[in-house]
């Protein structure tokens, strides 16, 4: 179970046979982070569930398409496998288009890239904010990011 303040588990170095024994998927969860299969995840009674496995994004009986969005989609895996807490300019840049963040190439892609993606998840209850430190995912409490490792 996560706990305020502790270190993020999944910040370190995972063992690979740990990695192969569950598939290679992480699985956040709305009120712990764990290693788990994505069968485990009930996603017929998840609200939302941003899966970065088959690239869709779920709510309730919609599914939004992430596939054609590269960009966008990085920005959301990126901002979901730390939501709630902030992501810098340089690690989006990173994990948008694999290169070193500089603010004079980087700043208006990025802010326009944050908006189309801020545009797609509107309905679901998900929301970016930025501030100085960069920017913040908030998703809803029931709300689960599968992600690929």
């Amino acid at each position: 179970e996560a706990v305020p303040g502790a270190p993020d588990a999944f910040d370190a170095d995972v063992p690979r046979a740990l990695l192969d024994a569950v598939g290679r998927v992480r699985v956040i969860g709305p009120t712990a982070r764990r290693l788990v299969p994505s069968a485990d995840v009930d996603q017929e009674r998840a609200q939302l569930v941003i899966d970065a496995c088959t690239h869709e994004l779920r709510h309730g009986a919609s599914v939004i398409e992430l596939r054609s969005r590269p960009i966008v989609r990085r920005l959301l895996y990126a901002l979901a496998g730390r939501a709630g807490r902030p992501v810098s300019k340089a690690a989006l840049a990173v994990a948008a288009w694999e290169r070193e963040y500089n603010p004079l190439v980087h700043d208006n892609t990025l802010k326009s890239n944050v908006g189309h993606l801020r545009r797609l998840v509107a309905a679901c209850g998900i929301s970016v904010s930025s501030d100085e430190l960069g920017y913040r995912l908030t998703l809803p409490d029931d709300a689960w990011f599968i992600e690929a490792v």
